[in-house]
């Protein structure tokens, strides 16, 4: 969930923000730096880009 309307990033663009539960993630890594789930890691997902900009998981 975006912590602000189409916004993962913190304002400073550094970290991934959880809206939820204010966590913070490493980018390129998904690693949780800080809050409830640190030392844990975001999963990894295959996207398709389209065209016209759309993205899909890859199934």
């Amino acid at each position: 969930m975006a912590w602000r309307r189409d916004g993962y990033m913190s304002s400073d663009g550094t970290v991934i923000v959880c809206h939820v539960h204010g966590a913070r993630f490493e980018p390129h890594s998904g690693l949780c730096i800080y809050g409830p789930c640190r030392g844990k890691q975001l999963e990894r997902v295959d996207l398709i880009e389209e065209a016209d900009g759309q993205l899909f998981i890859r199934q």
